[in-house]
């Protein structure tokens, strides 16, 4: 994920000075200095009840007096398992990548999810 964030912010060069993109998970953030807002969007619901336990204090920590804590929660409980299927596929040059996901199992706690991407060749004749 953090490799598509970086990517889409190098689209926008206005963002780059602003943004910074860290290079570990949340419990391990230690920030410099405390910050305005901490934004988590589709996280939280796949964190298990334990980490998410010690998360709030790691983010507490690095919050700003009066800093927002950001994120979404999805209503209506967890998916139902869901069997592998293809989301997505494209071609790039010679090659097509196949993105690919099932839910293995959900709870109210945490959400189990596999994806898996691969690649096949394409021969092409001249």
């Amino acid at each position: 994920m953090r490799g598509v964030l970086l990517s889409r912010l190098c689209a926008q060069p206005e963002l780059l000075k602003r943004v910074t993109v860290l290079p570990c998970d949340a419990l391990s953030v230690d920030l410099d200095e405390p910050v305005e807002a901490v934004v988590m969007i589709n996280v939280m619901y796949a964190l298990e009840h334990d980490y998410r336990k010690r998360l709030w204090p790691v983010l507490a920590r690095q919050l700003e007096p009066g800093g927002l804590l950001v994120f979404t929660w999805r209503g209506g409980g967890p998916p139902p398992p869901r069997p592998l299927e293809e989301t997505d596929s494209r071609q790039v040059g010679r090659h097509t990548y196949t993105c690919s996901s099932e839910t293995l199992e959900s709870g109210d706690e945490a959400m189990k999810v596999r994806s898996a991407t691969s690649t096949g060749s394409h021969r092409t004749t001249r």
